[in-house]
């Protein structure tokens, strides 16, 4: 099932920008706004599948995906939620979301 959700999030969410940006399309399939919060979760997602499966094709994206979002982290140590001039705000709860996918993303098993 997890492996599943994560070809889903790889098929149909992932996009990228030349080499500059990756993310997970939210709120909708169609939508390519930048939201931290959705990039970490899913990121953090493919990584899990990824250490369970041994599946290469979820690590990089997720790599991709939760170093874009962790380069626009701001020096107070948040985020903004989103990069759309409608979600530049910031909370402790979608703040809270990426600092648990990092964690999840820094202690991913390697092979």
């Amino acid at each position: 099932m997890a492996v599943s959700a994560a070809d889903y999030l790889l098929n149909e969410l992932y996009w990228t920008e030349k080499d500059t940006a990756a993310g997970f399309r939210y709120p909708l399939p169609s939508s390519r706004t930048r939201v931290h919060n959705a990039n970490f979760l899913g990121a953090a997602l493919l990584s899990r599948v990824y250490s369970r499966s041994g599946e290469k094709k979820f690590l990089e994206p997720a790599l991709k995906a939760a170093r874009y979002s962790a380069a626009q982290q701001r020096g107070d140590g948040s985020w903004d939620y989103g990069e759309s001039s409608t979600q530049m705000w910031i909370d402790n709860f979608h703040t809270g979301y990426n600092l648990c996918a990092l964690r999840i993303l820094l202690n991913m098993p390697k092979h």
